[in-house]
């Protein structure tokens, strides 16, 4: 059986505007989780795109492939040439 005081409690409600910080909080941590895990995914890919090796002609370096082939200003051999990787800079606390 119920005590008297407990069945004159009133119901505990919760204020709209907390409850709209919440959510609003819990948003915006997990906007900002998608955007760290995007630009991750972006510095992987182009990670990975600047160890490309392109194929180029000796005599016309304009001739860029990214298979092996022949030059069709000239039909030599298109030779194979890794594309320079961006130098990396260190960040603050970095020896």
């Amino acid at each position: 059986m119920k005590s008297r005081r407990q069945s004159i409690r009133p119901k505990r409600r919760t204020n709209p505007w907390k409850r709209a910080a919440w959510i609003g909080g819990f948003l915006v941590a997990s906007l900002a989780v998608l955007v760290v895990a995007q630009s991750r995914d972006n510095a992987r890919k182009m990670e990975h795109s600047a160890d490309q090796v392109v194929y180029t002609c000796p005599m016309h370096p304009e001739v860029v492939s990214d298979k092996p082939g022949a030059c069709p200003q000239c039909g030599m051999a298109l030779e194979a040439k890794a594309t320079p990787r961006a130098p990396v800079e260190a960040g603050p606390g970095s020896p």
